[in-house]
């Protein structure tokens, strides 16, 4: 196993390695570029002539190398990765968007009001703490997902006490979801230097396989 300071420095490696293939990729589809006739292409190097019968060759060895890069960039940063994941699942309940997206959630799943839900009475049921004390999304199928929210009593000196000790769940579809929770992965990851280092990659690529992929099959 490669030391931290020599695993940091092949990730560097394959970031930059990464990147400035996606920029020359860019470079030749967004501004055009060619090597010559589609049947020859000629190259001049050191003076001499050297040609090439298929030059469609150069541009799928470009490919290669691009989604190659990409790899590698992945086996060297999924170890980090797993690290920003952990530490995204310790803060993402503080994202507004996704708490009321569950409070609205929860108010059209729940077949009763929320303090029948939890078996509080109606006398105390404006005392229910809004959002909730602490919510987990988990996947529980390829197409659902599951909320479970744990909810607090506020007594009159500001304490909250937690309402029983099983969760209140709710079952959500996919697609509802899940694009939430990647706006707030992404946010939290752009948020972090250490982590947004780690996504900017995948972003690049992405992006450079979308649009160069796009003007090789549609405007060529």
């Amino acid at each position: 196993m490669e030391a931290p300071d020599m695993q940091e420095g092949s990730l560097q490696k394959q970031r930059r390695n990464l990147i400035i293939t996606c920029i020359l990729m860019l470079l030749y589809y967004v501004g055009g570029g060619s090597f010559g006739s589609p049947n020859d292409a000629e190259f001049d190097i050191s003076g001499g002539k050297f040609h090439l019968a298929n030059p469609q060759v150069i541009i799928a060895f470009g490919w290669i190398i691009l989604l190659y890069f990409t790899w590698r960039y992945w086996l060297y940063a999924k170890d980090q990765h797993r690290l920003a994941h952990d530490a995204y699942f310790l803060i993402y309940r503080q994202d507004l968007s996704l708490i009321k997206f569950l409070e609205a959630e929860t108010k059209s799943k729940l077949p009763m009001p929320l303090h029948q839900a939890l078996d509080v009475n109606s006398e105390t049921a404006d005392r229910i703490k809004l959002p909730p004390l602490s919510f987990s999304v988990d996947r529980i199928g390829n197409f659902k997902y599951k909320a479970q929210m744990f909810y607090a009593l506020e007594n009159d000196n500001g304490d909250l006490q937690r309402i029983r000790n099983t969760p209140l769940e709710i079952e959500i579809a996919f697609y509802r979801v899940v694009p939430l929770l990647i706006k707030s992965y992404i946010a939290f990851a752009l948020s972090k230097q250490e982590f947004s280092d780690l996504l900017v990659p995948y972003i690049v690529a992405t992006f450079t396989i979308m649009v160069c992929g796009y003007l090789q099959l549609f405007c060529r």
